[in-house]
Parts: structure tokens; sequence; C-alpha cells
């Protein structure tokens, strides 16, 4: 008799969402079986990014969705058709370290936790949410190595970062591009010189020239 897959890596992720929404969620780099909160078990093969959807019912308000997988995944990006329904990260805190997230063009977002994602790669993660503008001062940055695109897009966004721990950071490309209103003092910040930096601050028409960061880092 074929035996059951054995389910672990459990972890729940929760969102407010608008009603009438299709929550498309990609894994990438998975190897096993994925299951979801309506426990239907989907195979994918290893080193291949696929897409599953994941019907948010029609009533409003907190959305939780249960993960459990039988192998390892490297990232998982939530991405709303249409871009308009999900307002709010709730809950990541249960999300594994080796687990990037991302919310790509989620328009509507405006609230996440305030306590940082446990990853070190933070890519694209609210790339073209263009409603977002929260105060993310108080974000532990001491393990993150990749924040590339992290705001890209984020029209509205201006808020200050130069809180955060840099030093580690390897990749910063295209960070605020796109980040029209964007007027930050920056330039305590110190990454290193080797650091990817191509158009981290294009498109910031705002920007004081002054009040750029630093690449002098060993």
């Amino acid at each position: 008799p074929q035996l059951k897959p054995e389910f672990q890596n459990k972890f729940v992720f929760r969102v407010n969402a608008r009603p009438a929404e299709v929550l498309d969620i990609a894994f990438q780099n998975l190897r096993g079986i994925i299951r979801l909160q309506d426990k239907t078990a989907i195979r994918f093969e290893y080193g291949v990014a696929t897409n599953h959807s994941v019907n948010i019912p029609a009533a409003s308000g907190l959305i939780s969705i249960e993960f459990e997988s039988t192998g390892t995944f490297s990232a998982i990006q939530f991405r709303t058709r249409g871009h308009t329904r999900v307002t709010e990260i709730v809950d990541w805190s249960a999300v594994p370290s080796n687990t990037a997230l991302s919310f790509f063009g989620s328009a509507n977002l405006v609230k996440v936790p305030l306590t940082a994602p446990s990853s070190p790669i933070w890519q694209s993660m609210f790339a073209v949410c263009e409603a977002f503008n929260q105060d993310l001062s108080m974000w532990d940055t001491g393990h993150v190595t990749k924040i590339d695109s992290l705001f890209d897009g984020c029209r509205l966004y201006n808020k200050s970062i130069a809180t955060w721990t840099v030093g580690q950071i390897t990749g910063l490309n295209f960070l605020f591009n796109g980040c029209y209103a964007y007027n930050q003092n920056l330039s305590n910040l110190i990454f290193k010189a080797s650091a990817g930096r191509a158009g981290y601050d294009q498109n910031c028409t705002s920007w004081n020239s002054a009040y750029r960061p630093k690449f002098t880092g060993a």
C-alpha cells in the first residue's frame, strides 16, 4: 500500500482581506508536497516556481492560511489578483527563517507586523505596494542580506530606516526606485562598498542628495 505523506514544517499565516478575492501563492524551489488549509495535497517538482490559488471567502476580515509540507521551499510570494484586496499582514511569526516573503503588487497593503520577518532575504517584499507607508524603524535587520527592490514602486513611502543595521547587506538594487515621496536622511547608514546598488535611488525625485547613504564599508 502507498504510504501517506508525513507532513511537517507547519505554520499559519494570517492576512486581512477584502471580500471576493483570490490570493495567488507561488512556492519556489519546493521539493515534496504542500498542503493548504483546505487539506488538499499538491505535489510539485523541485526547482520549479509553481503557483497555487487560494479562494478567500466572500466575507472580508481575518483569513488564516495553514501550511503543511513534506519538504522545504525557499520562498512564498503572496499576490492578489487585481492588486486590491489584502490590506494587512497580521501574523508572520511562524514562517520559517529559510522562507522569504513577498507581497508584490498588493496596492492596498498598509500594515504589517512590528516584528521583522526572520528570513535574511527581503527582496521585493513590498514592491509595488503603492499605498504602503508604515514606520519600520524598529525592525531588527542584523540578519538581513538582501533588500533589493524592497520598496520599489512604493510611491507614497517616506519613512526613515536610519536605525537599521546594514553592514551585512550585499544587495540593495532598486531599493527606493519609484519612491517619489521619499526624502529621509539616511546619511548615517554605511553599506559595504561591494554591495549591489544599481538604481537604488532611481526616480526618487524628492530625495535630497545629501541624505543618501554611504558605501564605504569593508
